[in-house]
């Protein structure tokens, strides 16, 4: 039986065997490839019956004669049954050998009327044709032979930092100050630092007759400080007009000064920024001057002998002897910082370890980020003092030289004018002589 259709392209009739059914093939007429159906009404395949199962016979019971040899049992051949479409082989059970090729089936007759139509051969499947890529996935293939993310990423970080930096260095405002470089230190072996005198004006807030209690009693009771690597010995001492702070070199200290002149680039940023440092500076003190008078009038009240005024050692005592600049820079030996006792005539003063020949200036940290002064330098320390020469003629006002080019410093006063005032005189600073031209004419 076969089984007939028409095309469903060019309706043309085929007919195929019924092996066929289910299967792929290719029509032809047109060359369409089509599957061919299942018959509508085919009977269902009876399965064949399974095969007897073979139970052999029994064995015949063994006969034992004495000293008699068991006899063999003769094997008669194997009759051969010709298998249909096979010559028998020789030598071969049942005439078959299995390494002759069958042969192809016999074809189906077809219906009468009817002429034989062509044998349905199933065409091979092919290949289905891709699509050609687009621009986009041959360039997103192109990125991922090459790495994708793992290579753009850190490009594409870089040009972000590259463009963030150079948008706030080119947008207008001020700009950070980069200081660095070299500076030279000179040792002061006949040096000396005077005392600075925080004046009772500068002492708000507190009413005349405490002040002026807390000023006497230390006239007689000082407050002494004295830093465990024996370099400075600082005292608070009371007197009518103010409080004094007096620094001394201890007894393995050596002092030595930094000239802020020597560098172009810090002389500038010092004289740009001196005013507002010193004003900032001078608030800062008057406020630890104010809660200083208050510990002690209260530790008098309770009778306190035993109260610490440690912590006013760097925000009372070291920043009323350099009121500017020397309260914002360190000085570093090794590991270790040291504060500016110190700061006149465009000068910086360090009390350092013996010996020290090199040390790093760097701004002072009030907190985490938090450094006013931006400049990082290293300072090479000689033993010689350079002479300065002067520009102008000297006066009485100004102070007296030795020989090695050391001079006393002058006492420091602060809080008589306004912290504000513009008429205000730094007293550690001398006065400029005037000239003879301008003496003639106001005695005129």
């Amino acid at each position: 039986m076969a089984i007939q259709f028409n095309c469903p392209y060019c309706t043309v009739t085929i007919q195929v065997p019924d092996q066929a059914a289910g299967k792929k093939g290719t029509c032809p007429q047109c060359g369409t490839k089509v599957v061919v159906p299942m018959p509508k009404n085919a009977p269902p395949v009876e399965a064949a019956p399974a095969p007897p199962a073979f139970v052999p016979p029994p064995p015949p019971a063994p006969v034992f004669a004495p000293n008699a040899v068991p006899q063999q049992m003769p094997f008669a051949p194997q009759p051969t049954m010709p298998f249909p479409g096979y010559s028998p082989a020789p030598g071969m059970p049942f005439g078959f050998d299995p390494n002759q090729p069958q042969a192809a089936p016999q074809g189906y007759p077809g219906p009468a009327g009817f002429a034989p139509m062509p044998t349905f051969v199933p065409a091979p499947l092919a290949p289905t044709q891709e699509e050609p890529p687009s621009v986009a996935k041959k360039y997103k293939r192109k990125l991922k032979r090459r790495g994708g993310p793992a290579v753009w990423g850190p490009l594409v970080a870089v040009v972000v930092i590259v463009a963030g930096l150079a948008f706030y260095y080119m947008k207008p405002g001020a700009k950070p100050d980069l200081l660095s470089g070299k500076l030279t230190g000179t040792r002061l072996a006949k040096g000396k630092l005077e005392p600075a005198l925080v004046h009772r004006e500068w002492v708000d807030g507190i009413d005349e007759e405490t002040l002026a209690n807390v000023l006497k009693q230390m006239e007689k009771r000082t407050v002494k400080f004295r830093s465990s690597n024996d370099l400075i010995s600082m005292t608070f001492q009371g007197s009518p007009e103010g409080l004094k702070v007096l620094a001394t070199a201890g007894p393995s200290a050596e002092l030595i000064a930094v000239d802020l002149s020597s560098n172009k680039a810090l002389d500038k940023w010092h004289q740009k920024h001196a005013a507002k440092l010193s004003d900032q500076c001078q608030k800062n003190v008057a406020r630890s001057a104010k809660k200083f008078v208050q510990e002690w009038a209260q530790a008098e009240a309770t009778r306190d002998t035993n109260h610490s005024f440690g912590h006013f050692h760097d925000e009372l005592g070291l920043a009323a002897l350099t009121m500017g600049l020397g309260a914002e820079v360190v000085a570093i030996v090794g590991k270790t910082m040291h504060g500016c006792v110190a700061q006149q005539q465009g000068m910086l003063y360090f009390l350092l370890p013996a010996g020290t020949d090199r040390f790093e200036l760097q701004g002072r940290e009030h907190g985490k980020n938090n450094v006013v002064f931006p400049g990082h330098f290293v300072v090479n320390v000689e033993s010689a003092a350079p002479v300065r020469k002067p520009t102008q003629k000297k006066t009485d006002d100004e102070p007296e030289m030795t020989e090695d080019g050391e001079g006393d410093m002058k006492t420091k006063s602060f809080g008589k004018p306004a912290l504000n005032d513009p008429s205000a005189v730094d007293e550690s600073m001398p006065e400029k002589p005037k000239s003879k031209k301008k003496e003639t004419k106001n005695d005129d």
